[in-house]
């Protein structure tokens, strides 16, 4: 599929930074502009995180509950990719690291799901108390309108907007900067001690996991290209293609594949 080339010379930037300095969207193994035409909102201002070893930690989890304390909608960005698609990003500001404002970090469908309503029913309660005053202009409004986004509705069939397919501009080619490098440390992979037999039980292996963590269920699939995994409203579907493997494992699978 062709690049659409939809990039253009005006950058998005953090708001007031002087020399500008543009935001940066990483993906896959490389790093894209994002055109200032494709920005709905900008965020007020970034989060702040100690160090790079606790940004390590919330980038590492998934849990909605770890998010919710940075999805005050004065943080988020919204972005539009060429197809109509949205996504929200936030930033992190880290002290002594100056880069790693500029990286927009995506906040998935399952976070937006939990955390958005809450934060929007917070505020809607505080304007009623006059704790909080209301939106005075558009561009406040646009941005605590973010708070409406929802996965299903605004990026149905991609998990994230692709700056490779809407056409951005890599970092590190054609004179571009080089490729940043971020603050972030992530967390080790602690291992359990093997027990009895020197093979870790299901137990063992579940209690390394995160503790919010609901439940989790490990199925046998053929090799690598023999099977897809879809993913729609609330379901996980896996499919199965025959293969000579597949046939073999059938008798003795883990799980239901329909």
């Amino acid at each position: 599929m062709a690049l659409v080339a939809t990039d253009s010379a005006a950058r998005a930037c953090i708001p007031k930074s002087s020399p500008a300095k543009p935001y940066v969207l990483a993906f896959s193994k490389g790093q894209f502009y994002v055109p200032a035409s494709s920005v709905i909102s900008y965020p007020k201002r970034p989060n702040k995180m100690a160090d790079g070893v606790k940004l390590g930690e919330l980038l590492f989890t998934k849990a909605p509950s770890s998010w919710s304390p940075y999805c005050d909608p004065d943080t988020l960005m919204h972005i539009k990719g060429h197809d109509g698609s949205t996504c929200v990003y936030t930033t992190f500001a880290v002290e002594g690291h100056e880069n790693e404002q500029r990286f927009l970090r995506f906040i998935s469908g399952s976070i937006a799901a939990k955390n958005f309503p809450e934060w929007k029913k917070t505020i809607e309660e505080e304007v009623a108390s006059g704790k909080r005053s209301k939106p005075s202009n558009e561009r406040q409004e646009v941005r605590l309108a973010v708070l409406d986004w929802e996965k299903e509705k605004h990026c149905p069939n991609k998990a994230q907007l692709n700056p490779e397919m809407n056409g951005w501009t890599p970092l590190g080619k054609d004179g571009a900067e080089d490729l940043l490098k971020s603050c972030r440390v992530d967390p080790e992979t602690k291992r359990r001690v093997k027990g009895e037999g020197g093979k870790r039980s299901r137990e063992d292996a579940s209690a390394d996991q995160c503790s919010e963590i609901t439940w989790q269920k490990t199925i046998r699939v053929g090799p690598k290209g023999s099977y897809v995994v879809n993913e729609m409203d609330g379901f996980l579907h896996i499919a199965q293609f025959s293969t000579q493997e597949s046939s073999a494992n059938d008798a003795d699978a883990d799980g239901d594949a329909s």
